[in-house]
């Protein structure tokens, strides 16, 4: 199950393989997010930070 990838997956902090990331899809207690980087930004960042931080709340 481990294929190249064009994008940059991590977990808590760490660069994941699809092996890493194949059993979150199926746990039913986490949420999801990505971020697209422009120019070495994120537009809207502190915006996407404070849902996470409710999203992260909630769970």
């Amino acid at each position: 199950m481990n294929q190249d990838s064009p994008y940059i997956t991590q977990v808590n902090g760490r660069t994941a393989t699809t092996d890493d990331l194949a059993p979150l899809a199926f746990a039913g207690h986490a949420h999801f997010t990505a971020l697209q980087v422009t120019g070495g930004r994120v537009r809207g960042l502190d915006l996407h930070l404070e849902r996470l931080r409710s999203a992260s709340e909630e769970l």
